[in-house]
Order: structure tokens, then sequence, then C-alpha cells
């Protein structure tokens, strides 16, 4: 997946998938809410901007999200 500009996960926590969104769009991720490191998703996204997967992955489970200064700041 990294090789064609995608991110791929099944089933990950959302702590596990802000690594890798650390990794490939150089952020910094904290969250207010232990409990939010837990949820799980599955999604793969192609040349998708950090923001735009972001938004998709809340609207399955609802969270809120700032970023600022390559900081992504999660919260419930």
């Amino acid at each position: 997946a990294w090789l064609h500009n995608k991110i791929a996960f099944t089933d990950e926590s959302l702590l596990y998938i802000s690594h890798m969104l650390e990794r490939k769009f150089d952020v910094q991720f904290h969250f207010n809410n232990e409990e939010l490191k837990t949820w799980s998703y599955t999604g793969i996204y192609e040349n998708e901007s950090l923001e735009k997967i972001l938004e998709l992955l809340s609207t399955s489970q609802k969270f809120d999200y700032t970023i600022q200064d390559r900081q992504v700041i999660i919260s419930k």
C-alpha cells in the first residue's frame, strides 16, 4: 500500500492509525481521552489529505480533531 501512496488498515486501533499518519504526514498526535486510542477502524485511503482521512474516520465513530502547527489533537 505504501508503494502506491495508499494507507490501509483492518480493524486497527486509532492509536495504531495515528502512528501511521504521523509518519506519512510528519505530524504528532495527542489524545485528550484515553478511550479514543482503543477505537477500531478499517479503511483504505489513496491520495487523501490528513484532514480528509480524519474527517472520514470521525464519521463512523464521532470524535473531534484540530490540526495546528503539525500537532493533531483528538478529543471526544
